[in-house]
């Protein structure tokens, strides 16, 4: 195969689909989907074989290695299904091999990753919009059946209208919500997040789509993220500028929210506000604490074994999964790999952000702390990781990033 083709093509194409793979994207829940990890897996090892020459070791990445060895061993060990080990093995070695990638390599995934996210965010907003429009029944769609414990005791299924994927109740009710190609809108809008906070900072750009649909997630995951963001942005000689924008943003979304009509506002204010963020900020002006506040999103069974758990379980870890009852935020870490776990999930975080200028610093560290708070399972694969990864290794306001144009200019010749 021709040297030029396979570096323009094959590596950026087998990075991204390691992604799409590691996120669990709809095209895995076909029977096919080993022939689809096979080849991912493939896609990063002659990649990588094909980089070896260039692959970048220092301290950093060794260390960043070693701590998530550690602690996908620790993670391992509670893991009964033996296949889902084989699956989470072959995500994370993906991520191993992705970590000493030459930095012009990792640019080409990002922007080819990018323009898929995109993709989605573009579909997944006309999909969002088809439904509040009552529309949406009318085309063609595949059917598939909860994959969560969650969600087939809920009775929920997943209607995917081409590469976009919606929830569909038992009562028969489509959900507005976007979904991109996951089963969760705060799945995908946690994605979402990550992916403007990188473009932010590597680009120097935002992108209309993934911030409208990131808000058609009806999520508060990429509404903080998108904050974040925004308010260290702030602080720069841009600064009012800057604020303007934010301003003119927050009140371009305002006046479309009062044009629309009286049921559709109703049903925007459900989705944002009245489905769960109400009792959330209720208990917490009650009690003045984040974790009374987060109670509200959690499962009465899952805080009762929480609640009740022994010192030594606390520590070590339980090995219990709500799988019926949720309890995603941080607690259910400690619940399912204990104390120890949780805090060995972290160290890899910390040594990935650490070398970061502040206000970039600053964004990771309050995009991973929500994502504790919010979905803490997603550390149990190595997307977010490379997320942050990716911030680092790209950012212009990272040490280890790109000070230069040269990200940009590839942005615009593609």
């Amino acid at each position: 195969m021709n040297q030029n083709v396979f570096e323009k093509y094959i590596i950026p194409w087998s990075g991204a689909l390691w992604f799409l793979v590691a996120i669990d994207s709809f095209f895995l829940w076909w029977n096919f989907s080993i022939v689809i990890r096979a080849i991912s897996l493939l896609g990063i090892l002659l990649s990588s074989m094909k980089l070896s020459n260039r692959f970048h070791a220092n301290a950093r990445k060794v260390a960043v290695l070693l701590s998530l060895l550690l602690y996908v061993f620790w993670l391992f060990s509670f893991f009964s299904n033996k296949v889902l080990i084989v699956i989470k093995a072959v995500d994370f070695a993906g991520f191993f091999l992705l970590l000493f990638w030459p930095k012009d390599e990792l640019e080409k995934t990002y922007l080819l990753l990018r323009k898929i996210i995109i993709f989605f965010a573009i579909g997944s907003s006309v999909i969002s919009v088809l439904s509040f429009a009552g529309v949406l029944h009318y085309l063609p769609h595949f059917t598939f059946e909860g994959r969560s414990t969650l969600h087939q005791s809920k009775g929920i299924s997943y209607y995917v209208y081409g590469a976009f994927v919606t929830l569909h109740s038992k009562a028969g009710i489509v959900s507005a919500r976007t979904c991109g190609p996951l089963q969760e809108p705060g799945h995908w809008a946690i994605i979402l997040g990550f992916f403007y906070l990188i473009e932010w900072f590597t680009l120097k750009k935002r992108n209309f789509w993934i911030i409208l649909c990131g808000v058609l997630t009806f999520s508060s995951g990429f509404l903080l993220i998108f904050l974040f963001v925004e308010c260290m942005n702030m602080f720069s000689s841009m600064a009012l500028k800057k604020s303007i924008y934010l301003i003119l943003i927050i009140i371009g979304f305002s006046l479309t929210y009062l044009i629309l009509p009286q049921n559709i506002r109703r049903d925007v204010r459900t989705l944002f506000f009245e489905r769960n963020l109400e009792k959330v900020y209720e208990n917490y002006d009650e009690t003045g604490s984040i974790q009374k506040a987060l109670d509200a999103r959690a499962g009465d069974y899952s805080l009762s074994k929480y609640h009740n758990l022994k010192s030594y379980d606390f520590l070590f870890g339980y090995g219990y999964r709500d799988t019926t009852d949720a309890l995603s935020d941080y607690r259910g870490t400690i619940l399912f790999i204990g104390l120890i776990g949780l805090i060995l999930s972290i160290i890899p975080s910390v040594l990935i952000i650490r070398r970061a200028r502040w206000r970039l610093l600053l964004s990771l560290l309050l995009s991973l702390i929500l994502v504790y708070l919010h979905r803490g399972w997603m550390f149990y694969a190595p997307y977010i990781y490379f997320l942050s990864f990716l911030a680092i290794t790209l950012g212009s306001d990272s040490k280890t990033g790109m000070h230069n144009q040269s990200i940009r200019k590839i942005a615009v010749d593609n």
